[in-house]
């Protein structure tokens, strides 16, 4: 039986472009209202590991590396391994979660077990807990990363999950059958690659002559010769990242998408391209008569692989003029670029045009190409001789659950996602929405952009204009920076005749006694 799958060129990519200065490992931090049974937790994902056997495997390397790694199950997983049970010094708070997880996004997760761990902390102030996910990039994007939510929480707090089928596996390949597989997989790809070329060249002339054609044409050309501005952080990065966010009700947002127009996406990129403006004269740079540049994931997932890990991604190249004062002309502005990009099928098209090209290079050379072009010195090289960044940011807007999650029984109250930083560009602008809440944040290089709050500031006061603009009345409590869970209500008591105040977290009100971490 052959358990072995070949990685796809882009999630491969992800494993050439990584060094200690980059570290392509996403991280989320969910806290929970009581605390969590190690063992249960444990229990709970072992019975739903079955759903995702990529959770199971390893990305294990072709000697010489003349073809991409191969997924191969770990003959000796133990989930012990990933679900790692942490016990702070109660009162343990909140910053200590934070610190934490970003210590360990920054740290490489084991490339000899699969690229995922899951981090359980007790011992929170007012009883709570906390959950740290860290999971490698090429394991999947965020879309996918929903699929991996499914397997790691619940919609109903207590769901009963059947004990997981006992799996053997056999052992890895050796390197002599990882060679020769890797020969017959590069000789399939070349002739695959021959064999679809008559085709795809019987197609250029139509494609050249098509509107969509010459409108990504444009928006490409727009993008890499509009007149911009170098940021303090569009140089060589560290490695060591900050964090700052923000959340607003998903309320007001769909508020502000009915009244002024445009997607929830349109109103998020606006937001961070107005901040990257007041972040540029933070700093004393002009930009009179230049242009932000952005980078946009699009979910580029075939039918039938919604629910599926890996990296299914592409970007849109957004190219937005700075100085615009009115918030609404910038929305506006925002839309239209957008809508050319989504017209002109500009990600998939990158996607298609980006995926023949990776295809068509050999492993090896890919693989060089990538080490050589990101190495440190390299990196130093480029970045003081080029004369515009690629991109200002990489902002990145997923949909996550509409209504509560559970984990051991106990709801998921607020959930911060952690963004990563790309070489050449220190700021990171994420935004996830859960349960009415949407969370929008910073993810920075801690060296050459160590004021992460700075941008979650200047997106505050972009969000607050925008909701002005509107004359939107606000239905959440505004926004904050790096706001954590609230202490629990005071709730009054009564006997009849005296009143007394306790405070009473949700988890006192479980009648299930908490089960004991191991």
């Amino acid at each position: 039986m052959n358990n072995s799958e070949r990685l796809a060129t882009g999630d491969a990519c992800f494993f050439y472009s990584e060094n200690e200065f980059g570290v392509y490992q996403g991280a989320g931090v969910a806290f929970y209202d009581g605390p969590l049974d190690y063992n249960r937790v444990v229990r709970e994902i072992n019975g739903k590991l079955d759903r995702l056997p990529r959770l199971r495997q390893q990305a294990v390397p072709v000697p010489f590396h003349i073809a991409h790694p191969t997924w191969e199950f770990d003959p000796d997983f133990d989930i012990h391994n990933h679900i790692v049970h942490v016990e702070l010094e109660s009162p343990g708070t909140n910053e200590q979660v934070l610190d934490l997880a970003r210590e360990l996004a920054e740290d490489f997760i084991p490339r000899d077990r699969p690229l995922w761990k899951l981090f359980i902390v007790n011992g929170l102030e007012h009883g709570r807990s906390a959950t740290i996910n860290v999971v490698h990039h090429a394991l999947s994007d965020g879309s996918g990363m929903l699929a991996y939510a499914e397997v790691m929480s619940d919609f109903e707090p207590n769901l009963v999950h059947g004990e997981p089928a006992v799996r053997m596996f056999p052992p890895i390949p050796s390197a002599g059958t990882r060679f020769v597989r890797a020969i017959r997989d590069d000789i399939l790809n070349v002739g695959r690659i021959l064999a679809k070329a008559p085709v795809r060249l019987a197609l250029v002339p139509r494609t050249i002559c098509s509107r969509r054609f010459w409108t990504g044409w444009r928006i490409m050309a727009r993008y890499l010769t509009a007149p911009t501005v170098k940021m303090p952080y569009n140089t060589h990065l560290t490695g060591k990242r900050a964090y700052s966010w923000t959340m607003v009700a998903m309320e007001d947002i769909q508020a502000i998408r009915h009244t002024l127009h445009g997607t929830v996406n349109d109103i998020f990129l606006t937001i961070v391209a107005g901040a990257i403006e007041r972040y540029a004269h933070k700093h004393g740079i002009r930009t009179e008569g230049k242009n932000c540049l952005i980078q946009a994931p699009v979910d580029v997932r075939p039918p039938g692989f919604e629910d599926a890990l890996g990296n299914h991604v592409a970007t849109m190249s957004i190219c937005v003029p700075f100085g615009i004062s009115d918030p609404v002309e910038r929305l506006r502005m925002m839309n239209k670029r957008t809508m050319e990009a989504k017209e002109a099928k500009l990600g998939y098209g990158m996607h298609i045009f980006l995926e023949t090209w990776r295809n068509g290079v050999t492993p090896p050379f890919a693989r060089w190409i990538r080490l050589a072009f990101h190495a440190p010195l390299s990196q130093r090289i480029i970045h003081k001789l080029k004369p515009r960044p690629s991109l200002h940011v990489c902002a990145s807007n997923v949909a996550g659950p509409a209504e509560p999650i559970y984990l051991a029984g106990r709801e998921c109250i607020m959930q911060i996602p952690l963004g990563l930083v790309v070489h050449g560009c220190g700021f990171f602008g994420n935004a996830f929405s859960y349960n009415g809440q949407f969370y929008f944040g910073a993810a920075t290089d801690k060296e050459t952009a160590p004021d992460a709050e700075a941008f979650v500031e200047f997106m505050i006061e972009g969000y607050e204009e925008l909701m002005h603009a509107g004359g939107i009345v606000r239905h959440g409590p505004a926004p904050t920076i790096s706001p954590l869970p609230p202490a629990p209500e005071k709730r009054v008591h009564t006997n009849g005749t005296s009143k007394r105040h306790l405070d009473i977290s949700p988890s006192m009100l479980k009648t299930e006694k908490p089960g004991h971490p191991e």
